[in-house]
């Protein structure tokens, strides 16, 4: 017979194996097993049981379901702050990373004070220059950014970067990285030339130590796009953003054909962020990457982020009068089924059949496929009654020769 420290210590091992393929419902089962388990053994204010917690937080609020995970989150905190002290460094992650679910639902006044919280604690356990204080330093200044507040988070940018390039060289991944979010700031603040001074300086560290097709080199090379573009010389940056889409793509792609949905999501965001950049937010040209994101995000059970890029797809697509229409229509449908909300696709499936019947006519083959997916999705919804008279309709159209 399995010991609980054995199925403990299972659930945890498959938590961590469905939250590196990105099977974030999954990870959410294993991990509520193993939070039952550690409540009845330590307590539910032990601290091994408040890591679960956080845990579970961060899982939902990678699903998009950020009402779920600030609950989560707050039980955390008080966990920590109980079993650990409030200035322990256990209860400034906990705190950063509530900081983070607030950011992350647009709440920024919310997520300001926790971070600044954080900071406190960590350079009380820590030290002023300690990289992990650093590091939380950098995610207020990118929180001060999307504020508006460029002043502060230059500030801070400047900070972080000096103890990461003290702690670890200049060469270092994560100092390239703060450099390159002090860069993108001056960017927005029009200091161009400072911008793509640290911009080409990082590109040629991630080139010589990554290569030109680490994904590294390309975050260095979208950005450095992003200054010519902010200075119209699209000629400079029209190669640059041609490498960076490569090198997304070819990544994005890969990691979804390995099933390891949570590698192959940032760079199908970057390359969305990308194609925002160069086509605008509106343009069809973003269509397929936009739909390429919501179907992976709808693979990982992320219903709550699939579901407005799918809303965002139709919009574009009405408003261009695109024959890809019909396609999102069902695969929104899709979406509300996989939700176990069938009942919202009831309406996009009945303007589907609409728009085949004035494109092709009531008794084509085409109009046929679609009533038959209203049938299904009637039998679905468990409304044999309304299904059945599709399906007669839909068989008697392709008996008829669908034409």
């Amino acid at each position: 017979m399995i010991s609980n420290e054995e199925k403990a210590e299972n659930f945890a091992r498959e938590m961590e194996v469905s939250c590196d393929q990105g099977k974030y419902r999954d990870a959410i089962a294993f991990a509520a097993c193993l939070l039952n388990l550690q409540e009845e053994k330590f307590g539910p204010e032990d601290a091994r049981t408040g890591a679960t917690v956080n845990a579970l937080a961060g899982f939902y609020l990678m699903l998009g379901e950020d009402g779920t995970a600030e609950r989560f989150y707050h039980r955390s905190v008080r966990i920590a702050q109980e079993a650990c002290g409030p200035e322990h460094p256990n209860t400034s992650v906990c705190i950063s990373s509530m900081a983070a679910c607030y950011e992350s639902m647009g709440a920024y006044a919310k997520a300001e004070p926790l971070y600044q919280a954080a900071i406190q604690i960590q350079e009380k356990a820590f030290g002023p220059n300690d990289p992990r204080t650093g590091d939380t330093l950098g995610s207020l200044a990118n929180l001060y950014v999307l504020m508006g507040d460029y002043t502060k988070a230059e500030a801070l940018y400047r900070r972080a970067l000096s103890i990461w390039e003290k702690a670890l060289g200049s060469e270092h991944p994560i100092t390239v990285a703060a450099a390159n979010g002090l860069a993108r700031l001056y960017t927005k603040t029009g200091d161009l030339p400072t911008a793509e001074r640290l911009l080409k300086t990082s590109v040629e560290i991630t080139e010589a130590r990554f290569g030109p097709e680490h994904p590294a080199t390309a975050d260095c090379l979208k950005d450095l796009g992003a200054v010519y573009v902010s200075a119209k010389d699209y000629v400079q940056a029209r190669p640059l953003f041609a490498r960076a889409i490569k090198v997304y793509d070819d990544l994005a792609k890969a990691c979804e054909a390995e099933q390891k949905y949570s590698q192959a999501e940032p760079p199908y965001r970057r390359l969305l962020s990308l194609y925002e950049m160069v086509h605008g937010a509106e343009d069809m040209a973003i269509g397929p990457t936009l739909t390429h994101l919501a179907e992976l995000y709808q693979k990982m059970g992320a219903y709550a982020l699939a579901e407005p890029l799918y809303q965002r797809c139709i919009r574009m697509c009405e408003r261009e009068n695109h024959p890809n229409l019909g396609a999102m229509l069902i695969q929104l449908a899709g979406l509300y089924t996989s939700m176990g909300a069938p009942s919202k696709g009831v309406p996009l499936l009945q303007r589907l059949i609409e728009m085949d019947e004035q494109t092709y006519g009531p008794n084509h083959s085409t109009t046929a496929n679609s009533v038959k997916k209203f049938a299904d999705l009637y039998t679905n919804m468990r409304e044999q009654g309304k299904a059945e008279p599709l399906y007669r309709r839909a068989r008697a159209i392709l008996q008829n020769g669908g034409g």
